[in-house]
């Protein structure tokens, strides 16, 4: 099978409910900082839902940044294989209860088993119409995005930072 990309890296969330944003975020600061491959494609995905298939379907593996609750520390951060998330026996009756799972169940119904990642946070706190990350999660934002490099580049993937192109001027370090 041919795809599009070879990567979708996808921030998923909403933007309106604090720490739920933090994939976004992730994803913003990634495009602010680095330039990719034209083989990696990175995706606001925030609360798309269903309306995500399309790109999932045109890449060959998937890195999900998204908050994850296992009621550990808040700020706790995760990183595991995409295939170990719980994926359902069955697609949700509502559009609007699909979730990356739900999405991944029809990708999997469809013959395809989606390979990748999901890099996650514990939410601090997740209230409705609030722009901000919490303190604690925010003092997370650099370590995720360190984190999701270094793991691109494990990977093979040749990343090259914006400052190192505009002469050293717009660094964030």
């Amino acid at each position: 099978m041919e795809y599009s990309y070879e990567l979708l890296l996808v921030g998923l969330g909403n933007t309106l409910h604090g720490d739920d944003g933090f994939g976004p975020r992730i994803i913003a600061e990634l495009q602010k900082r680095y330039t990719f491959p034209q083989d990696v494609r990175l995706v606001d995905g925030g609360i798309l839902g269903l309306s995500i298939l399309p790109l999932i379907e045109e890449a060959r593996e998937i890195v999900v940044i998204d908050t994850v609750v296992l009621q550990k520390e808040p700020g706790t951060l995760y990183q595991f294989p995409i295939s170990a998330l719980k994926i359902p026996d069955e697609a949700p009756l509502y559009l609007h209860e699909m979730g990356i799972a739900e999405v991944l169940h029809i990708v999997k119904s469809s013959g395809r088993e989606v390979g990748g990642l999901v890099i996650g946070i514990e939410p601090e706190e997740v209230s409705p119409w609030t722009l901000t990350l919490s303190d604690r999660i925010e003092n997370k934002v650099e370590e995720t995005v360190e984190l999701v490099i270094r793991e691109l580049r494990q990977r093979g993937y040749q990343l090259a930072e914006v400052c190192a192109q505009n002469g050293g001027s717009s660094c964030m370090k």
